[in-house]
């Protein structure tokens, strides 16, 4: 995959459309569209940044090309920064999404769901093999980087 910037034809950054993928280390900056969406389902973002993007730094999304429309569950954004997008910092539209020591600040808004998160905060590396998920948290932990999302 590569950042799509301008010339992409959707305007996109990157695009996940299958199950089990993983995207490390990325910057998608001042795309016309979302930097990263995330279409499908266990996916894992880590360590990726998202920066004056047109719309959304990072969204998972419902699978738009399925009918009724089915959201995208148990993804994974682990270590990522969402910064001075137009739109949302992190949308969830998904279900299930577990946010860990993500960082999002300057966006319009910088956290932004339709799905409830399933938050944690980590002190080890990223996520590559999916571990048992974390309990459901709507508080920040003490450690987390600020702001946190939710």
């Amino acid at each position: 995959m590569s950042n799509g910037g301008s010339d992409s034809q959707d305007g996109r950054g990157f695009a996940i459309f299958g199950n089990d993928n993983e995207l490390t280390g990325n910057l998608a900056k001042r795309n016309l569209d979302d930097g990263f969406n995330i279409f499908e389902d266990r996916n894992v973002l880590a360590g990726n940044r998202a920066d004056a993007n047109a719309r959304d730094g990072f969204h998972v999304d419902d699978d738009e090309f399925s009918d009724p429309v089915d959201p995208s569950e148990d993804n994974v954004l682990d270590g990522n920064r969402a910064t001075n997008n137009q739109a949302e910092g992190i949308e969830n539209d998904g279900l299930d999404t577990v946010l860990i020591d993500n960082f999002s600040k300057g966006n319009r808004t910088d956290c932004a769901e339709t799905a409830p998160w399933r938050s944690t905060a980590a002190t080890s590396a990223p996520t590559a093999a999916r571990s048992p998920r974390p309990a459901r948290s709507t508080a920040a932990p003490a450690d987390a980087p600020i702001p946190f999302c939710p």
